[in-house]
């Protein structure tokens, strides 16, 4: 595969990823989560609605993909010889 096809597929690859993280981060900007004081002993709890945590699951599900993905960079650094441009 050429050079420049490889860099080309880890760019789109890597956009889509940062699209995802975007996209979750919006979806935390209005998640209400309420964290309230357990008993008189010092400690908090976290209290979420259903909704948060569905999500709250589906991120935490998400995210290992996302992180494997990043592998691909180190991948093509190693079979791709410099570019010599210009």
């Amino acid at each position: 595969m050429a050079c420049w096809l490889q860099v080309s597929e880890v760019a789109g690859k890597e956009s889509s990823i940062e699209v995802a993280l975007d996209k979750m981060a919006a979806e935390w900007a209005t998640a209400e989560i309420t964290v309230l004081e357990y008993r008189d002993t010092g400690t908090f709890v976290i209290k979420l609605d259903e909704a948060v945590l569905q999500q709250l699951d589906d991120h935490i599900g998400a995210r290992p993909l996302q992180a494997a993905s990043h592998g691909i960079r180190h991948q093509m650094s190693s079979s791709c010889p410099p570019c010599r441009c210009g």
